[in-house]
């Protein structure tokens, strides 16, 4: 096995433990990104912001009329990121099939 392979072999072994640290701290700021929206919303009263979390969750806006329940190929994607040890090599999601 040539130097080069073994570098290879190591530098994605490396990226693999980097993506998943990286998974694991996003889904630690979920709730701070809660905590950060509901202090903007409650101490400054940020209207717009608010208008933007209604709109983004379907509650008023264009979209509010279809359904609110997540998009399916969405909802696979996150139960993938937030299952710990389980094996994502094999688990794809097309999230670009979703075009409503």
């Amino acid at each position: 096995m040539s130097r080069n392979t073994v570098k290879a072999i190591l530098a994605e072994t490396n990226l693999d433990q980097q993506v998943e640290n990286y998974r694991g701290r996003a889904v630690e700021l979920i709730p701070r990104a809660f905590d950060a929206l509901d202090h903007s919303l409650t101490h400054r009263k940020d209207g717009t912001l608010a208008i933007r979390y209604l709109e983004d969750m379907r509650v008023i806006g264009e979209n509010a009329a279809q359904s609110r329940a997540p998009k399916p190929n969405i909802a696979a994607a996150i139960n993938i990121l937030i299952q710990p040890g389980a094996d994502k090599s094999s688990q794809v999601i097309d999230v670009k099939a979703d075009t409503e």
